[in-house]
């Protein structure tokens, strides 16, 4: 009785709000926070400038009829045995992994949305300029 009257007895609304309040500011914060870390404004920017003209269209389909007719690049294929691997045991953890691995980079090459790298090994041509020489 005396915890009851100490207010540990039922919920208030105003204690409901407060905690919403928490919970919705943290998926927020967390939103924005992916927004950040992922770079995904890089992709939008990209999206929109591959469907919104002429010429950004037909570098989509450029880019898509090198992935299809190209001996030399693998990312469809990769993707499609993974979807195929994934359709045969679909809770496995490393298959899932593996097709979001193939998910993004066929992504990645289809949008062209990739920041180089100075430390990378994948970019030879890369020399630094100074002004200092």
């Amino acid at each position: 009785m005396a915890r009851e009257a100490k207010g540990a007895g039922d919920g208030t609304n105003i204690g409901f709000y407060m905690s919403s309040f928490n919970t919705y500011n943290g998926i927020l914060t967390g939103g924005f926070n992916f927004y950040q870390q992922c770079s995904l404004s890089y992709y939008m920017v990209a999206m929109g400038s591959s469907f919104q003209n002429i010429s950004g269209l037909s570098n989509v389909a450029t880019n898509l009829g090198f992935r299809i007719y190209s001996g030399e690049d693998q990312s469809l294929t990769q993707l499609s045995s993974s979807l195929l691997a994934y359709t045969a045991a679909p809770g496995d953890k490393d298959i899932i992994r593996k097709l979001g691995e193939s998910a993004g980079n066929i992504l990645r090459l289809f949008l062209q949305v990739e920041i180089p790298s100075t430390e990378s090994a994948e970019t030879p041509y890369y020399q630094s300029a100074s002004s200092f020489r």
